[in-house]
């Protein structure tokens, strides 16, 4: 739901991030007026204009679902452009005290790179894909959890690979991302559709072992060694939903080739 807004709150706002983009940054007018023309886009998606501007309105979770949002409608290129403007937006509101923190973590990476890229699966297929209820088999419980993190999560097939017991935080309904791309520790909010498959197939399907990952293998209890082997696991989730198998499954914000394994 938009949250109620000023509009010249939000044009306040707005000049102040370019005055602190081309005084403090050093970007140039160009590099600034795509980063404001992203800002725009964004803050208009979350805020009506009207009345009081409350930027505790912009959480992990709404950083994330406009990015998930955006991948739909947008080249790789300028979505990489897109979540480089909200990570600068969200340092300034934490530099300029108008938030407690710095969500800039929270917002996914984009991989750089779409050589050899499968085709893509639609939003609806994506859905139709995870609203098809998981069987008692224990490989299709894992799949499904595995799906849940590439696709509301906008994880890569290796970050959910690397996942371990401790980097879910139950209690506050995190997850954490030690080793990314850009080698810096982030948290991200763990929503309750995919705490609910991780817990289940935690409980219901995970072999007994002490390996620490979350995700490992049904015979012998391993650890996922590869993005081949995680993304193997959503391939053979496609073959069990209703969705075309013969696809290659790519989530935006993921890269995950249609290799085997289990």
């Amino acid at each position: 739901m938009k949250t109620i807004a000023s509009t010249i709150e939000l044009e306040h706002l707005v000049t102040e991030y370019q005055q602190h983009l081309l005084n403090d940054a050093g970007l140039t007018v160009e590099s600034c007026r795509v980063r404001l023309c992203h800002l725009r886009a964004f803050l208009t998606s979350q805020f009506k204009p009207k009345q009081e501007l409350d930027l505790r309105q912009i959480t992990p979770q709404t950083l994330l679902n406009y990015v998930l949002d955006q991948r739909q409608r947008l080249s790789l290129e300028t979505l990489q452009s897109v979540t480089g403007s909200l990570r600068s937006f969200c340092r300034f509101l934490c530099f300029s005290g108008r938030v407690d923190r710095d969500l800039s973590p929270a917002v996914p990476s984009i991989a750089a790179h779409q050589d050899n890229f499968p085709a893509f699966l639609s939003r609806r297929e994506v859905d139709q894909l995870l609203e098809f209820p998981p069987n008692a088999n224990p490989a299709r419980k894992r799949d499904c959890a595995i799906v849940l993190c590439l696709a509301r999560l906008g994880l890569r097939a290796g970050e959910v690979a690397r996942l371990t017991l401790e980097d879910i935080n139950w209690r506050t309904a995190t997850i954490r991302l030690v080793k990314t791309k850009g080698r810096r520790e982030r948290q991200l909010p763990l929503p309750a559709e995919v705490g609910r498959a991780i817990a289940e197939y935690l409980k219901q399907a995970r072999p007994r072992t002490s390996c620490r990952h979350v995700f490992v293998t049904l015979q012998g209890a391993r650890p996922l060694s590869s993005d081949s082997e995680a993304s193997g696991a959503c391939w053979f989730a496609a073959w069990a939903a209703p969705v075309a198998p013969h696809r290659g499954i790519a989530f935006g914000a993921t890269r995950n080739q249609s290799k085997g394994g289990s």
